[in-house]
């Protein structure tokens, strides 16, 4: 959540949802968030992988994917007796 990551890297968290307010938080934590990155040395996984999945996650956002609840209901609970 974002208000989360702003406290978590003290900055303002967003005033309301307007956009500006969002743009200009992800502004402030960009340079800590980069700097995380950079130190756990995750940088070059989030460029070369995360980064070029945007847009593909995004067309999959606006297109939807298909499920069958069936089997998602087995893997969930085959994932829960795994868990348990």
């Amino acid at each position: 959540e974002l208000a989360a990551l702003a406290r978590r890297y003290q900055v303002a968290p967003p005033a309301d949802t307007a956009v500006t307010e969002v743009a200009r938080t992800g502004r402030e934590l960009a340079p800590g968030l980069d700097a995380t990155l950079r130190r756990d040395g995750l940088d070059k996984v989030f460029a070369d992988i995360e980064m070029p999945l945007v847009p593909v996650l995004e067309a999959m956002e606006r297109t939807g994917i298909r499920l069958e609840p069936a089997v998602l209901a087995d893997l969930s609970r085959r994932l829960e007796v795994s868990l348990a």
